[in-house]
């Protein structure tokens, strides 16, 4: 992930995901992909946000439901966790904030492998990188 920002004109962030190899006839699909319009590209799915700071947590949420998405949210790691034991239907996605009190992020990755480790996990946060690489780890 790259940060250029600008005093006064703003900030820019640059991500880079990994790539993976496409099964076979994926790229047919990809191809159809392509050719629908925006309005056909919402998402579908349930994904969990964790985040303590709640003008982050309710913007975030907003954007991700006004996309298709169903939203379960949480402000800590221990409500997250609460709500992955409760919740009958499957998670798809958890998107948790790198830095947050009581329970941290690698903490939170660990539990949720523990108890779902086919769950993908998207870290986010306002500091750099390089503030809390070695604390998460490989996953």
């Amino acid at each position: 992930m790259l940060v250029d920002s600008d005093t006064g004109k703003g900030t820019s962030f640059t991500i880079y995901l990994p790539a993976h190899a496409q099964e076979a006839g994926a790229a047919e699909k990809a191809e159809a992909a392509d050719s629908l319009t925006a309005a056909d590209t919402n998402g579908a799915g349930t994904v969990l946000v964790v985040e303590d700071k709640d003008a982050v947590r309710l913007f975030s949420a907003r954007a991700l439901r006004a996309n298709g998405y169903k939203v379960l949210e949480a402000r800590t790691g221990e409500a997250a966790m609460e709500l992955i034991g409760v919740v009958e239907e499957p998670i798809d996605l958890l998107i948790t904030d790198a830095v947050m009190p009581e329970m941290d992020c690698p903490t939170l990755i660990k539990n949720v492998r523990e108890e779902k480790p086919e769950m993908p996990v998207i870290c986010i946060s306002g500091y750099a990188e390089e503030t809390f690489r070695n604390r998460l780890g490989e996953d």
